[in-house]
């Protein structure tokens, strides 16, 4: 045994494994030294079972330490070998019950065990490993950031001890945390895993000795191959080849792991290949390493399937480098040969395999034209999404392509299904909502593509389920949390109480836990860890507590996705949802219309996605060029600087949104010009479109014009569950609460000084003091950002005359600046105001979306709708600190004469978006007298573009 910890060499091994049994068979039962012996025996089959995994060895170490247990003569230590067994069962055997016993027992061993005891980080070493194996199996986050915690625990209780066990629980951190990112992928955690490994390494470059060294290396040549993945910084992926070459290098002829390092360099090779194109790195990836690797791994292997699937991969790529036909029947057959080799249905390896068996049907199916492939593509990725461990990025991309690829419509349609519920569980609630975002800054495209492929199939009812189940999922969630429990509470209090407290909970943990930084202190980072893992936990909770509210006979589609038909029953009484969506595929409308029963799908066949992206581009250029983005700004405007442009390219982009897409959905249902009663139009675009102007479409000239504003009154949604949510829990304001809080902020630190906003903020007040409105107004550094949060709580109304600004990275972080501070997003989220009705945003670019994340709605009109108010006035744009006056004054004077005259004191503002109308209009009226005055007719641009930024939003 001492020659093989020095040179691992398995026939050292061998002997001493015959030598124990001879000593066992040698030893009677009843004596002192029979259970050791057996011990002893048990952990050298499973080392040799963990090299090598031959079922004998494993039947053999579970009887081994099975004896020793029975003997009882050694204490409660053997509970952890006779764990260890139960783990490996199993991954023989497939049964959840073993490892979750395993992990039973290694939670009592390490209970009973004194943390001054020398094995006791061994045992905590051992318990991590048994949980970071189920994680593994069944991606339960809570067990991950368990075993990572246990890890470092092992670490702290071993320092002033000998190394070895140190560096070795170490490098189980590192592991654990690139575990994690395999499941979130989230960044942070592969930066904890190379800085934890390369601290490992780096501690001595010379050390080749310890036998855990190349586990080191392999595992942190993974992590930065990983990471080139994330960055493409090519030198992650050359410094990842590096240390694979090195290992190689290093391997003697004999060595049994020759077989893994081969297999790895290939795979790094292959990436490297695909990213430069080289033909020869995939000729030494697939025909040299690869099948060496796969040449040297005997039949009954583990990792023989592993290995398999890599060669043909290489193979797969090379047949889209030089269309050899060969390459990918031979990818083919390893595949299936793979797939045989791990027969049982609960290798959680066994989906990946079935989806890259269809991708290479696929293949040869379009390079051949043959049905029968594509029959065959179908039927794997139908097997590899029927697996409940083929989960995360490739369950998503499988399923796409399966959407894309099959014949029959409801082949396709279960296909979308699975991608958009792929979505929605990578951006879980045990996630904070800064990670969440940063997660679906990739996903976006799914629910347009899925919705357009239902419009061309004559299925628009799917496409507004998949837009409404894919996009806002972060408001969607947050809003799930905060549904009204009253019916629940009659029903069964306790389960009503519990859904409560387990959602305020979701939610502060949502809002509110911090992220790990790289260079952190190790106390801090296990603290987070904690906090990481108590979510977890919650989230947890949360998914139990729904599965029995849902068994309650009425209650089984609690806080599931909404289905097309209950959307169209909670229509408002009148106006129109008109959700637009563009994709490559095709540009489409969707309309619902009350009373009508299903959505009406209105085609758009003058619009592409590359003219949408087109508009963006133009429109945002020529705010950048006016001034409207600029931070170098004249005093009198809110970011509005001078600029005198020659081109009318605004003015293109508005009527190309006119014929294109608005002139066809108002024909479409039939609404007309009036000058009396104006039809009320909800847009809610997806995608690039949530940039333009849509409320503003129409033809300009100096002679005239025809536009949206002639035809309805025009609100934004970001979903349409949002807007029904207010439909249907439409209530009168509380008396108490009914108000309107006014602030302004003329003089921030660090800004432009907006002077206009006093007079602004004094106008309303006159105008709600006139009226006998309950109004409390605040002015500049008078208000702290706390007195601000409780105004907010005791008005159901507000006014900010302000700056505003938007954190595109963190969209929580977007904030609106007072004198005293920064008033974030992310702090009125957490009041959850419940009496909220209204607010108005008179600052800049409150209702810009970010373009990473345009399916989300990251703005701060639509953050104040998910915080409780029913309806926001924004702004799209910088916007004219003299206008914002003069709209403030027009909307105000409309909404209090159009007030009930039953409202006594209070406020209301179900008339808003009528009102911003109204004084849009006005605001229009006064610059286009004013442009004529000038005589200067080059400026119809900007003078479109000072009235245009003033959206609503909600009810």
């Amino acid at each position: 045994m001492l020659r093989f910890s020095l040179t691992g060499e398995i026939p050292s091994l061998d002997e001493a494994i015959s030598n124990h049994r001879e000593a066992v068979e040698a030893t009677p039962e009843d004596d002192l030294m029979f259970s050791c012996r057996q011990d002893v025996l048990g952990k050298l089959l499973y080392i040799r079972f963990d090299r090598r995994g031959h079922p004998s060895d494993l039947s053999d170490l579970i009887d081994a330490h099975t004896k020793a247990l029975e003997a009882r003569l050694a204490g409660h230590t053997y509970l952890g070998s006779l764990a260890k067994e139960l783990r490996h069962s199993l991954q023989a055997a497939g049964s959840s019950s073993d490892i979750d016993a395993a992990i039973s027992v290694r939670r009592l061993l390490v209970h009973l065990t004194s943390e001054s005891h020398p094995d006791y980080p061994v045992f905590l070493d051992d318990l991590g490993f048994l949980l970071q194996s189920r994680f593994e199996r069944y991606l339960d986050l809570r067990d991950i950031d368990e075993a990572i915690s246990l890890f470092q625990r092992s670490v702290s209780c071993r320092r002033g001890r000998l190394e070895g066990g140190q560096r070795c629980a170490t490098n189980s951190i590192g592991a654990g945390f690139r575990a994690k990112y395999e499941v979130t992928r989230d960044r942070i955690d592969l930066d904890e895993a190379i800085s934890t490994l390369q601290r490992l390494v780096s501690r001595d470059p010379s050390d080749t000795v310890h036998p855990c060294v190349d586990g080191w290396l392999r595992t942190l040549a993974m992590s930065f191959a990983e990471r080139y993945l994330v960055t493409h910084d090519h030198r992650d992926l050359s410094e990842a080849i590096s240390i694979q070459e090195r290992r190689v290098e290093g391997t003697q002829g004999d060595d049994e792991t020759q077989s893994a390092k081969l297999d790895a360099l290939s795979q790094l090779l292959r990436v490297r290949s695909c990213e430069s194109g080289s033909l020869e790195d995939i000729d030494r990836a697939a025909v040299e390493l690869s099948r060496k690797a796969v040449e040297l791994t005997p039949e009954e292997d583990q990792a023989l399937p592993d290995r398999l699937i890599n060669l043909a991969g290489c193979l797969h790529v090379r047949f889209n480098r030089a269309r050899d036909l060969c390459d990918i029947q031979e990818a083919i057959r390893l595949q299936l040969r793979a797939i045989a080799l791990t027969p049982n249905q609960f290798d959680p390896r066994r989906g990946f395999y079935q989806a890259e068996l269809a991708g290479s049907f696929l293949c040869r199916h379009l390079r051949t034209g043959k049905d029968e492939d594509r029959a065959k593509m179908v039927e794997a990725y139908e097997a590899a999404l029927a697996s409940p461990f083929f989960t995360g990025p490739r369950r998503l991309e499988a399923a796409i392509e399966l959407a894309r690829h099959c014949s029959e419509a409801t082949t396709t349609i279960a296909a979308f299904d699975a991608a958009i519920g792929a979505v929605t569980l990578m951006v879980g609630l045990d996630q904070t909502v800064t990670q969440r975002y940063s997660h679906l800054a990739d996903l976006s495209h799914t629910p347009l593509e899925a919705a357009a492929t239902a419009c061309r199939s004559g299925s628009p009812d799917k496409a507004v389920e998949w837009l409404e189940h894919g996009r806002c999922l972060v408001w969607r969630q947050l809003n799930s949390l905060r549904t009204p429990l009253e019916a629940l509470q009659e029903h069964d209090s306790e389960l009503a109480t519990e859904v409560y407290d387990v959602s305020r909970r979701l939610e502060a943990a949502g809002l509110t836990r911090s992220q790990i930084e790289l260079h952190m202190p190790e106390s801090d980072k296990v603290s987070l860890d904690d906090e990481a893992r108590d979510h977890a936990k919650l989230a947890r909770r949360w998914q139990e507590l729904l599965v029995k509210a849902r068994a309650i006979p009425g209650y089984e589609s609690f806080l599931k996705p909404i289905p097309c038909s209950t959307l169209i029953d909670h229509l408002p009484s009148s106006g129109n949802i008109v959700v637009i969506n563009a994709h490559k595929k095709g540009c489409d409308v969707i309309a619902l219309v009350a009373g009508l029963g299903e959505p009406l799908h209105i085609p758009l066949p003058d619009l592409t996605i590359s003219k949408a992206k087109e508009y963006a581009a133009i429109l945002n250029r020529k705010l950048h060029a006016h001034g409207f983005r600029n931070q170098e700004v004249d005093d009198v405007e809110r970011g509005v600087g001078r600029y005198q442009a020659k081109d009318r390219n605004v003015l293109y982009v508005l009527k190309a949104l006119w014929v294109e897409v608005v002139k066809p959905v108002l024909d479409a249902l039939a609404i007309p010009v009036s000058r009396l009663t104006l039809h009320r139009v909800w847009w809610c675009p997806t995608g690039v479109l949530s940039f333009l102007p849509l409320h503003a479409a129409g033809v300009y000239s100096d002679s005239g014009s025809e536009s949206v504003l002639d035809y309805v009154v025009s609100s934004y949604t970001p979903s349409i569950s949002s807007l029904l949510e207010r439909v249907r829990n439409d209530r009168q304001v509380d008396e108490a609460r009914s108000g309107l809080f006014l602030t302004n902020q003329p003089k921030v630190p660090g800004y432009s000084r907006i002077s206009g906003t006093t007079r602004e903020v004094n106008t309303i007040h006159g105008i709600a003091t006139e009226r006998g409105v309950r109004v409390l107004k605040v002015e500049g550094s008078d208000l702290s950002v706390d007195d601000c949060l409780k105004y907010m709580e005791e008005y159901s109304s507000v006014h900010f005359a302000c700056h505003g600004c938007q954190n595109a990275q963190e969209p929580l972080k977007s904030r609106l600046r007072l004198e005293t501070g920064a008033l974030q997003l992310g702090q009125i989220m957490q009041k959850n105001l419940k009496h909220a009705d209204f607010a108005f945003l008179s600052a800049c670019e409150t209702s810009t979306g970010e373009e990473k994340l345009d399916n989300e709605a990251v703005h701060l009109a639509a953050g104040m709708l998910a915080a409780g108010y029913r309806r926001v006035v924004g702004t799209m744009w910088e916007i004219r600190d003299s206008h914002a006056v003069d709209v403030a004054n027009d909307f105000y004077s409309y909404l209090m004469d159009h007030r009930e005259k039953r409202s006594g004191s209070g406020f209301d503002g179900s008339r808003s978006a009528h009102a911003l109308h109204h004084a849009v209009r006005q605001l229009r009226a006064r610059i286009d007298d004013a442009r004529e005055v000038r005589g200067i007719p080059d400026e119809l641009e900007k003078s479109l573009l000072l009235w245009i930024p003033y959206v609503h939003y909600g009810y």
